[in-house]
């Protein structure tokens, strides 16, 4: 985790010599009227960060710089309240940047993709019992494979972490590695949410949480 302006610095210089970097930021906006930046996630195909904005002395001067700088695509993900906060706290707006929410829209998956699951309980061998699945996306299945395996890890007593695996492959060419992106992020916070209303239903009936 990124704490210091020199750390920042350097790992903002390294990220440059890459034609593209993602990034991706957290923040909180409930009480406030700006969001509250609170985690900035990026990485290159050689270096992965986490920067702690609300660090002590922490100067985000070098992570605008690079926000700006013209030799780097920067690739976001449902790009507008980045950008917001960007602009919010830097004064400027990324550029040249790439949306896969848009990319995606613009090879017909829409903003937003549901599934159906195909799949078998495997009750012996590794991790099991362990649910396979081929995922089904509701737009461009004929050019999208999706498999799934998902299990339980347990973590201490009545407590384990469900634990999913995807295999993504998305056959168009020039944007599929994109959409493959897109792709797994849609499907992890859909099983997330599965996830916390599980959860939330152990709860409420009085059992362990996982």
């Amino acid at each position: 985790m990124i704490e210091t302006t020199a750390e920042l610095a350097a790992a903002c210089k390294e990220l440059a010599k890459s034609d593209f970097i993602t990034i991706d930021t957290e923040f909180l906006r409930e009480t406030t009227f700006w969001p509250e930046l609170c985690l900035i996630q990026m990485a290159s195909p050689t270096t992965e960060v986490l920067v702690d904005p609300l660090a002590k002395g922490l100067d985000l001067r070098p992570f605008f710089e690079l926000m700006a700088n013209p030799a780097v695509l920067k690739v976001f993900h449902a790009a507008r309240q980045d950008i917001e906060i960007i602009y919010n706290r830097g004064g400027l707006i990324p550029h040249p940047i790439f949306d896969t929410q848009v990319a995606a829209m613009v090879c017909g998956f829409g903003d937003s993709v549901s599934y159906v699951e195909e799949g078998r309980l495997e009750v012996a061998g590794p991790n099991a019992p362990k649910w396979i699945a081929r995922v089904l996306p509701s737009k461009l299945a004929d050019k999208t494979t999706i498999k799934a395996e998902m299990w339980l890890e347990r973590t201490g007593p009545g407590q384990s972490d469900r634990v999913a695996e995807f295999e993504i492959e998305v056959k168009m060419f020039g944007v599929g590695g994109m959409v493959e992106k897109f792709l797994e992020k849609t499907m992890r916070e859909s099983y997330q949410k599965a996830a916390d209303y599980t959860n939330q239903w152990l709860r409420a009936n009085g059992k362990a949480s996982s």
